[in-house]
């Protein structure tokens, strides 16, 4: 086809090309992969909705990191909301819609939906850099596999899945997941991942980075790169 239009008007080959192209090819000619899949798991907060939208898509706007929300809605009675605001922002709204999984399981079933590179439960703060910092930190650690704060987690999706994900034993069907950070995070750990534990995903602060293999000092780590360094083996694990 590209030849035969070649004959005739090179200008319609080239655009015929253009079309066709893929946005690692040509940036700007289709929409681009997510960065970061922002994982939710949703359970009656109708409120909520339209803010953490407005402002999570903000964040990404401003920060130009592309990003994608993906929502277990663990309510199925509230999924024509969901439904609703996917349908005003396709491809960034991606809905799952389940019955009261909860949180190990919600996360599970969100992330198997996730496009991102980096996956993150992190609702959006006020200041918008925490996309930037979390990008920045995971790109300045190739074996970076987790960063916690007790309730925010981040992960580098090849690592949640080598992992296997949140551990859905941990806790009953209906009840809080509240101690899989702490599991996943041995886990991580144990299997050579660097493990990052800080006092939050918001903004610049410091995170203590350390290697699973134990033959790393935890170093003070942010998005610059790491401020000083520890001389023991092993790392903070939260």
């Amino acid at each position: 086809m590209l030849r035969l239009l070649a004959t005739h008007s090179p200008e319609a080959a080239s655009a015929l090309a253009r079309a066709c192209l893929s946005s690692r090819v040509g940036p700007g000619l289709a929409p681009r992969r997510p960065l970061v899949s922002v994982l939710l798991n949703y359970f009656r907060r109708p409120r909520k909705i339209g803010p953490l939208v407005d402002d999570l898509e903000e964040a990404c706007v401003e920060t130009g990191v592309a990003c994608e929300l993906v929502v277990n809605v663990d309510n199925p009675h509230e999924a024509a909301a969901w439904a609703a605001a996917a349908a005003c922002r396709p491809g960034f709204v991606v809905p799952v819609f389940s019955h009261n999984l909860h949180e190990a399981r919600g996360y599970n079933r969100a992330a198997r939906m996730a496009r991102g590179d980096i996956l993150d439960d992190q609702l959006p703060p006020i200041n918008p850099r925490w996309l930037t910092d979390l990008a920045a930190l995971f790109r300045a650690y190739p074996r970076l596999g987790v960063l916690v704060d007790f309730a925010p987690m981040a992960f580098r999706a090849s690592a949640f899945w080598s992992l296997g994900g949140l551990e859905e034993g941990w806790s009953l069907r209906g009840d809080c997941g509240i101690t899989s950070d702490f599991e996943v995070s041995m886990r991580a750990w144990a299997a050579g991942w660097m493990v990052g534990a800080g006092t939050g995903l918001g903004g610049a602060a410091g995170w203590m980075v350390g290697a699973g293999t134990g033959l790393g000092g935890g170093g003070r780590a942010s998005a610059g790169g790491v401020r000083g360094g520890g001389s023991g083996g092993g790392g903070c694990v939260a």
